[in-house]
């Protein structure tokens, strides 16, 4: 930061020089703010490495304890499309959102009061190294559904900057809707009602009001 001042200070400051170094700096700016990251050997990466959700098996309501997988676009398509319920409730959140603490006893409440019809995905955009963090938020809120998933940051995004990851997410899952190509940010928390044939009902983002999604259950 003391050199973009300097720069900035300089007569005779090369325009195209700094936006350079604007770039690399805010690209690096998870390095400065997170220094684990470049600080951690690989072994203890592998040590929080998140495994993936492999089959639909994994991913059960009546689980003893919670749990967090990382998952993609397709894997959670066949979550939504052969799940035995009709209706999926894809909550996208982060357990540093503030909204989302706000929204998530709301939320918890709809999808008990409709287990039988509906099942809840809860995706976060934390990073990979936040898993313990993910299980106290879910615990926090007595979620029903003990299965938790992050967004695999390799397909969606990077490490250091996850503001991005549930855009580029949703470009695949609702391709119709959002693209990749078009810069665009989805603010947290994000509320998405699917059919089990894929078919986008409702969508919104805080705050949650069940009657808004109440309608289009049968």
């Amino acid at each position: 930061m003391i050199l973009i001042t300097i720069l900035f200070n300089e007569r005779n400051m090369n325009k195209k020089l700094l936006f350079v170094l604007l770039c690399v700096s805010f690209k690096s700016c998870g390095y400065w703010i997170n220094p684990r990251y470049s600080k951690m050997s690989k072994k203890i990466q592998e040590e929080y490495k998140i495994e993936p959700l492999e089959s639909i098996k994994e991913f059960s309501r009546d689980r003893n304890a919670y749990e967090i997988y990382s998952t993609d676009v397709q894997t959670t398509k066949d979550l939504i499309q052969y799940s035995e319920k009709p209706y999926t409730l894809v909550v996208f959140y982060a357990h540093w959102c503030t909204p989302c603490h706000k929204n998530m006893p709301e939320v918890v409440r709809f999808e008990d009061q409709n287990k039988d019809s509906l099942n809840l995905i809860c995706i976060s955009s934390s990073d990979w190294l936040e898993k313990e963090k993910e299980i106290t938020y879910l615990k926090k809120y007595q979620v029903g559904q003990k299965t938790s998933l992050i967004i695999d940051y390799k397909g969606y995004g990077d490490e250091f900057m996850n503001w991005n990851r549930i855009a580029n997410f949703l470009s695949e899952l609702v391709p119709k809707k959002y693209s990749r190509e078009n810069e665009f940010t989805i603010a947290l928390p994000h509320y998405l009602l699917f059919n089990s044939n894929m078919k986008l009902l409702k969508e919104n983002g805080a705050p949650f009001l069940a009657t808004d999604f109440e309608k289009y259950l049968n």
